[in-house]
C-alpha cells in the first residue's frame, strides 16, 4: 500500500514589524492611512457609510449613501477639523421568532468621519433625500500667510 502524500504546508511566522509594515505601507504614508483607519473605521464594507466628497468654487459638498435610515436617527456635527456623520438603525422587534438561512441587512450605529477644514461652520447645511445625505460646506476666505521671523539670541 502507498500512502497518499499531503502538500507540504508551509507557514511562514511574522515579526511585528511585517504586521505595522504590511498594515502602514512603511512610515511615509503612516500618518494618511491612521487617519484614513479612523475615518473609515473598522466594519466592514457592507456596513459602511460610502461617501463622496468633491469642491466647487464656493463650497465642499459631501453626499453619502444612507439607505434605510431615518432622518431623525442621522446626525452631523462639525468639531476639531471634521465632520462627523453617525446613524443608528434599530431592528425592528416582533414577538415572532424567525429561523433565518441567512441575514444581510445591519441593524446598528455606524459613523464615519471626514478632514475638512477652511470652512464656515456656521453656513453647514444637510439635508436628506432618498437615502442620499448631502451636506454643503461653505469654504472661508483664505487667510493671508502669518509670517514672524524669530531673532535668535
Amino acid at each position: 500500500m502507498s500512502k497518499e502524500s499531503k502538500p507540504a504546508r508551509r507557514f511562514y511566522p511574522l515579526a511585528p514589524s511585517d504586521f505595522f509594515n504590511a498594515m502602514l505601507g512603511g512610515w511615509k504614508m503612516a500618518d494618511e492611512r491612521w487617519d484614513e483607519f479612523w475615518e473609515k473605521g473598522m466594519l466592514p464594507e457592507a456596513v459602511r457609510i460610502r461617501a463622496d466628497l468633491h469642491e466647487t468654487d464656493s463650497a465642499y459638498i459631501l453626499e453619502a449613501e444612507m439607505p434605510g435610515f431615518k432622518k431623525e436617527n442621522i446626525s452631523v456635527e462639525y468639531r476639531d477639523g471634521r465632520l462627523h456623520v453617525e446613524a443608528k438603525k434599530e431592528e425592528e422587534t416582533k414577538v415572532e421568532k424567525k429561523n433565518y438561512i441567512k441575514q444581510e441587512r445591519y441593524f446598528g450605529e455606524v459613523s464615519r468621519r471626514f478632514r475638512v477644514e477652511g470652512i464656515k461652520e456656521q453656513e453647514i447645511t444637510a439635508e436628506y433625500k432618498d437615502g442620499i445625505l448631502k451636506v454643503t460646506m461653505p469654504k472661508a476666505e483664505p487667510q493671508a500667510e502669518t509670517r514672524k521671523t524669530i531673532p535668535i539670541k
